[in-house]
């Protein structure tokens, strides 16, 4: 069924000393809200009742289609990444990460590789991102980000100096943006071997601010920045922020064109 009644609303929000004046939507279902995009759609990862996948229109935020798990393969879908074939690939707050087709039928799980194995510790899933060949699949724990073929084959790691909890990557320039765990307000740019690039500032409304839960995607020149209304109470809904890119408040600042 086909879901409206979406807000679309202006917020204005002073963080780390920096106003904030983006749309944002409040998606009525949530908890994490991690986010991916097929360039036409976003897809946002729920704690909501079976953890379906829901569909979101990029241009206002309303719900147009869900996908169900079939069969359950994580009860925590921690993170999302789409293949650009129509796959979506989900964490799974453990070391399992599981490959969806477009109907939500399961194709393979594979457990991500320990590359430094503590024990009893084992790699948890959480934030992961595609590049057309690699994914990358943060330990939510660690910062350590495992880079592995489709399939599961472990190619490198690296360490990212961050907890990933979401994490998306820009073709036009080859990097990575994490959202860290624990870094409410900020998000980083990195290169594919964990290398820091920037730090920029994002708008996040949750008062007391305690972990940054929730995912990043992006498209073109647009971040969208999800975070739950309330990570206690699931049913509260998402937050979604639209972000223009050469708006960001960085360090170093993103390079602005001259108009």
């Amino acid at each position: 069924m086909i879901q409206r009644g979406i807000v679309l609303s202006l917020l204005l929000v002073s963080l780390t000393g920096t106003a904030f004046a983006s749309p944002t939507w409040t998606v009525p279902v949530g908890w994490m809200g991690d986010l991916t995009s097929d360039g036409t759609y976003l897809y946002m990862t729920t704690m909501d009742s079976s953890r379906r996948t829901v569909v979101l229109d990029r241009e206002d935020g309303a719900i147009v289609a869900t996908i169900e798990q079939n069969p359950l393969v994580t009860s925590n879908p921690r993170g999302a990444a789409l293949d650009g074939a129509g796959h979506l690939f989900l964490t799974s707050m453990g070391p399992d990460v599981c490959e969806l087709d477009n109907t939500g039928q399961s194709v393979n799980c594979f457990a991500a590789p320990d590359p430094v194995p503590v024990e009893p510790d084992t790699f948890r899933s959480g934030a992961i991102a595609f590049d057309g060949t690699y994914l990358y699949v943060g330990d939510i724990d660690s910062g350590t980000i495992l880079v592995t073929d489709t399939a599961g084959s472990l190619v490198r790691h690296f360490e990212s100096g961050r907890r990933p909890e979401g994490m998306a990557f820009e073709p036009s320039t080859g990097h990575l943006w994490v959202v860290d765990l624990f870094e409410a307000n900020r998000m980083s740019e990195i290169t594919t071997d964990g290398t820091r690039v920037r730090e920029c500032e994002i708008p996040y409304a949750r008062v007391p601010l305690t972990a940054a839960l929730g995912g990043i995607a992006i498209v073109g020149s647009k971040f969208y920045v999800a975070e739950p209304l309330d990570p206690l109470l699931p049913e509260a809904g998402t937050l979604i922020h639209v972000l223009q890119r050469n708006s960001l408040a960085c360090d170093p600042p993103i390079h602005r064109p001259l108009r």
